[in-house]
C-alpha cells in the first residue's frame, strides 16, 4: 500500500503532492501504513481517504478507486452509517464503539458486517483537527454466533414459558374431553386433532410410544409423570421437533387435570 500511496496522483486532489503534505499528515499516514491493524484516515473537508493494507482487504471491490477519493463519494450508499461519527471526530471527539454495524460491498452486494471500531481526531502543526483516523476490528462471525445463541435461548425460554401455562383436563380414563387453548397455541393443533389421545399426534415419532406409556402408566395409578419428549414448534403442522418437559398431575375423581 506504500508503493500505491507513492505512486499515486495526489496533484489531481485536495491534498495536493506528497511534497507538499504537513509534516502531521506524513506522519499520521506512515505509522498506519505500518500498523497491522485495520486503520482508514480522512483528511481535510472533503473527507479525501488513505488506508493501509488490512483495510485495503475490507475494501476489495473498491482497491481501484477508493484511494484519494473522498469517503463521502466511496461510501455513498453508508454514508448516514458513518457522517456523525466523522463530524464527531472533526469537531474533537475520539470514542470507542463496539459491535457497530457497517454495510460493506462484498461479492457485488451490500451486506452488514460488525465491527469493534475506535475513532480519534488527527491535528495538524496549528493544533487544529485536519483528519480523523479509525482503528476496525471485524466481529461479523463473533456478532452473527451470538445473535443465534441469543435466538435459540429466546426460542428455549419460550418453550418452558409455554409449558408452564400449558394445562388440559381429562375423564377419568385419561382421555382428554375439553379444549386447552394453551396446548394448541403450541402445537398447532385444531380442537378436532387435540381431543381423545390425539395431542399424542403432536409429539415426535420416536418419542410417540414412550410418552403414551407414561400417561398410561400414570393414569392407571392415579400417580404424577414426569416426562420429556419432542414436540412441533409452535409454528405448527410440518414444523421441526422441538424438546420440551411434560409434568402432569392427575387427582382421584371423575375427571383429571394435566400441566404442562
Amino acid at each position: 500500500m506504500a508503493g500505491r500511496i507513492r505512486d499515486f496522483d495526489w496533484a489531481s486532489t485536495p491534498l495536493g503532492p506528497i511534497a507538499r503534505w504537513p509534516q502531521s499528515l506524513k506522519t499520521i499516514v506512515d505509522l498506519m501504513l505500518g500498523s497491522p491493524s485495520m486503520m482508514s484516515l480522512v483528511w481535510g473537508p472533503e473527507a479525501i481517504h488513505l488506508y493501509n493494507d488490512s483495510f485495503t482487504e475490507l475494501l476489495r471491490e473498491h482497491r481501484t478507486v477508493a484511494l484519494g477519493r473522498s469517503a463521502y463519494e466511496t461510501f455513498a450508499r453508508s454514508r448516514a452509517v458513518f457522517e456523525g461519527d466523522l463530524a464527531a471526530g472533526m469537531a474533537g471527539r475520539s470514542s470507542r464503539l463496539p459491535a457497530q454495524r457497517y454495510p460493506v460491498l462484498r461479492q457485488g452486494r451490500l451486506e452488514d458486517a460488525w465491527f469493534d471500531a475506535d475513532y480519534a481526531p488527527i491535528r495538524d502543526e496549528a493544533g487544529v483537527v485536519a483528519g480523523v483516523l479509525w482503528t476496525l476490528k471485524e466481529t461479523t462471525a463473533q456478532h452473527l454466533a451470538e445473535q443465534a445463541l441469543r435466538a435459540s435461548e429466546a426460542r428455549h425460554r419460550l418453550l418452558i414459558e409455554s409449558w408452564t401455562q400449558a394445562e388440559w383436563e381429562t375423564d377419568a380414563d385419561g382421555v382428554v374431553v375439553t379444549d386447552s387453548p394453551s396446548w394448541r397455541a403450541y402445537t398447532g393443533q385444531t380442537l378436532e386433532e387435540w381431543l381423545g389421545y390425539g395431542w399424542l399426534d403432536a409429539i415426535h415419532p420416536a418419542d410417540r410410544a414412550f410418552a403414551e406409556r407414561q400417561w398410561r402408566e400414570a393414569t392407571a395409578g392415579r400417580g404424577l409423570v414426569n416426562a420429556e419428549f419432542r414436540l412441533r414448534a409452535p409454528t405448527g403442522a410440518g414444523a421441526g421437533p422441538t424438546s420440551a418437559p411434560l409434568r402432569s398431575a392427575m387427582r382421584r375423581g371423575p375427571s383429571r387435570r394435566g400441566r404442562g
